[in-house]
């Protein structure tokens, strides 16, 4: 039930691209590419990836998206109302 999270690199998807700039083309360039069996793939090791993964893993794929934009719009939220830049990796140091 799980997501596998992968990191593209821009140029592998550019080679699947076609002409014209659009999302629907973008997006369609990126299924292209990752279905290719020649993908590097390489795992996230970042604290918001590692709770994404953990999550996909119990919860439902719907569920998940809704768990992280709520994330994301406390995140943006505490940002604008202290004015200060976001460090996300803060408290590990």
């Amino acid at each position: 039930m799980g997501r596998e999270i992968r990191l593209i690199s821009p140029s592998y998807v550019k080679a699947f691209g076609k002409r014209g700039k659009s999302d629907a083309l973008d997006a369609e360039a990126i299924c292209e590419a990752v279905q290719r069996p020649m993908l590097e793939r390489r795992s996230i090791r970042t604290p918001m990836a590692n709770w994404i993964r953990k999550l996909s893993e119990k919860k439902l794929f719907r569920l998940v998206s809704v768990a992280l934009a709520s994330k994301l719009a406390r995140i943006v939220w505490v940002v604008s109302t202290r004015k200060e830049a976001y460090h996300p990796y803060a408290h590990l140091i």
